[in-house]
């Protein structure tokens, strides 16, 4: 089974994305699994305030959900809304949120780099915080952790982000999210279209 994760800012357009890719996916005749954020954060019992053991949480669950299907054969394709590259942006973020040390942090993020090595495609979606952060205020959602984001943990989460570029610069590909959704496919299934064979 292919692997591909999905990266960046919340509100960055990722959704939208999984399910185009989905539907382009199935139309060549693959079986694809989205393990997705909004679902599995729904899983989540502890209070959004607890950033840091809703973190460990969300991220253990997103792990459960993905060992369950990977060595299935119902499945050519996974793709994950928030996995496990995206588990370093989110401790990065309890960093410097002061929630955990950096020893701490490097303890929790060699847990996960043995999935990080089987994700195939690590795309990260750019788009600025601020158009971010003014498209989660419209959305007005009130499910996951979309209901304590703020302009600080906009920024935080920006600079986190930075971060897993520079860290991870050869491994992830990056998509500038921020015009029309058919143009953002366009770039993403060149990204991509390799795993159907094209």
């Amino acid at each position: 089974m292919k692997v591909i994760e999905f990266v960046g800012l919340p509100r960055a357009g990722k959704s939208t994305q999984i399910a185009l890719l989905k539907s382009f996916f199935e139309s060549h005749g693959k079986m694809v699994i989205v393990i997705s954020d909004g679902e599995i954060s729904e899983k989540v019992q502890v209070p959004h305030s607890e950033l840091f053991a809703w973190n460990q949480i969300f991220f253990s669950l997103i792990l459960d959900e993905y060992l369950k299907h990977k060595n299935s054969s119902d499945y050519d394709i996974c793709i994950l809304d928030r996995g496990f590259y995206d588990q370093t942006v989110w401790s990065e973020v309890d960093v410097i949120m002061g929630s955990c040390t950096r020893k701490k942090k490097e303890i929790i993020d060699s847990l996960f780099e043995k999935y990080r090595k089987e994700v195939d495609t690590p795309i990260y979606f750019s788009c600025p915080y601020e158009i971010c952060q003014e498209r989660n205020r419209e959305t007005n959602d009130t499910n996951g952790i979309d209901v304590i984001l703020d302009k600080d943990l906009f920024i935080n989460l920006d600079v986190a982000y930075k971060k897993l570029l520079e860290n991870f610069r050869e491994e992830i590909a990056v998509i500038d999210s921020q015009g029309a959704p058919e143009e953002i496919f366009l770039e993403l299934e060149k990204r991509v279209r390799y795993l159907v064979g094209l």
